[in-house]
């Protein structure tokens, strides 16, 4: 007997019900008979009545959605682990149940035209945001912060993720959070915005003038070339693993400290998806979009520079 794929939408919209019905809808379940999409079924409340006329599948307004989804799903479901417990509670006892979440990283993983289209728009939009703000001297990592999350909303975007904005000992952290300490001789941006629910993400390292600024953008501008011999020279690797190996052998051929982390991460409707890097990991990364982001850091700073780029089956292209 086959599995009904379901997907919960609930206070926040889920990426798996975006990809398969192009809606952004809280508050719906998506049934679905394989993973390739077919036999698609939406049923939501009355509050989303109107998205139907969008929708190339069956669309079902229910006074209980919970009850119409039992009603409609057999004794086999695979689920989208992102399902809260009291949703689990109210659809799935009783049923054979199997967490599908890797199943659905991995389908939406390869991309198609449209979906580069969309990434390749939210990184320029990215970059273009983070370029307006690298001359922040003297102003506070959370003004800077600021000022990144009000142009978004000015342009009509919002933000992928928070931004990362650190100056001096602040850049050491790789997920520093913004403080009060004001801006010296340099600073780390790491930026993104989406664009039709699909995410940019960036860095770069801005430099003031000092002498200190001047001995850390001679390291940047190495760890630059170090990302785009990566990007260069990757296209023959295949597998995730087989390019942060590389990634840790070229590392150590420009005499930078031990990666503290991965090359990189995959990127799509979230900003954090597969492929996924690192030792541990053997995903396929032909025809998926991912960052390379080499890092070095020290007790005193942190530099990183990072593009997000596609594998199209031969060699990799930054977007």
């Amino acid at each position: 007997m086959k599995y009904d794929f379901l997907v919960y939408s609930g206070a926040v919209a889920n990426p798996n019900f975006f990809y398969y019905t192009g809606l952004n809808l809280t508050h719906a379940f998506l049934i679905l008979k394989d993973l390739e999409g077919k036999g698609k079924t939406i049923i939501t409340n009355a509050l989303n009545r109107g998205f139907g006329r969008n929708f190339d599948g069956e669309f079902i307004v229910a006074e209980d959605i919970f009850d119409e989804v039992r009603k409609r799903v057999g004794q086999k479901i695979a689920i989208d682990s992102s399902m809260p417990f009291r949703v689990y509670k109210k659809i799935c006892d009783g049923r054979d149940v199997i967490d599908a979440a890797e199943l659905f990283y991995k389908k939406r993983m390869k991309k198609t035209s449209e979906e580069i289209s969309k990434i390749k728009k939210a990184v320029s939009l990215s970059k273009g945001i983070i370029e307006k703000f690298g001359s922040c001297e003297g102003m506070k990592e959370e003004d800077v912060a600021k000022n990144l999350l009000t142009e978004t909303y000015s342009e009509g975007l919002e933000p992928a993720f928070p931004p990362i904005v650190a100056t001096g000992q602040n850049a050491a952290t790789p997920h520093a959070s913004y403080t009060k300490k004001i801006v010296r001789d340099f600073v780390l941006i790491d930026y993104g915005v989406k664009y039709k629910n699909y995410c940019g993400d960036i860095t770069r390292c801005f430099f003031f003038n000092s002498k200190k600024a001047n001995a850390l953008k001679e390291k940047y501008e190495k760890l630059k070339e170090l990302a785009y011999r990566l990007i260069d020279n990757g296209g023959g690797f295949k597998k995730s693993d087989e390019l942060h190996n590389h990634y840790e052998d070229l590392n150590s051929k420009f005499g930078f400290p031990r990666p503290i982390h991965s090359i990189g991460h995959g990127i799509g409707l979230e900003v954090h998806e597969y492929p996924r890097f690192g030792k541990k990991y053997s995903d396929e990364i032909a025809f998926s979009t991912f960052t390379i982001e080499p890092g070095i850091y020290y007790d005193n700073y942190g530099l990183r520079h990072e593009e997000t780029v596609y594998h199209n089956g031969k060699r990799i292209i930054a977007l």
